[in-house]
């Protein structure tokens, strides 16, 4: 449950695109799920008209999963804000170290959340772990992911050019 500041603004901010649901502050319920959803195309039309960027490019999809290539690629800067749409399963349970057993994840996800990117990835030598740092809920998550957990659950990204 988000802080009540926190639920005040962004309910808000997200109810103003919804045309069918009201987000009610309830939950865990369906209404509010349908409700509290923001699509990609939205979010990226929030950054445009921040006026804060000179570009926004969406590379995102609902169909997922992602593709470790371009992922090892992105490099957040002072001038480039990266923020990845993920299913909540990519940064869950992030290990202090690669290698250790892993938790089970579901084969099947959706995308429910958006994390900004605060440092690469980074690819364990030799192994199937990346090393994985954003910022999400109002703090920094940084850890080891095993690979295929983290693209089951990835669906793309946004680059935000300042």
């Amino acid at each position: 449950m988000p802080e009540s500041t926190d639920w005040m603004l962004l309910s808000a901010l997200r109810d103003s695109e919804n045309i069918f649901f009201d987000y009610l502050g309830q939950p865990y319920t369906l209404g509010d799920s349908v409700a509290g959803l923001t699509l990609p195309g939205t979010l990226a039309g929030w950054l445009s008209a921040a006026n804060l960027y000179s570009s926004v490019s969406d590379h995102t999809t609902l169909l997922g999963p992602a593709d470790l290539p371009p992922l090892l690629n992105l490099i957040p800067t002072s001038s480039v804000d990266i923020v990845l749409f993920v299913n909540a399963n990519a940064i869950y349970d992030l290990a202090t170290t690669p290698g250790p057993p892993e938790t089970p994840f579901p084969t099947f996800a959706v995308p429910d959340h958006y994390v900004l990117m605060t440092g690469p990835f980074v690819q364990a030598d030799g192994t199937n772990w990346i090393d994985i740092d954003v910022w999400t809920w109002g703090s920094i998550k940084t850890g080891w992911q095993k690979i295929p957990r983290f693209l089951n659950n990835s669906f793309g990204w946004m680059v935000a050019t300042i």
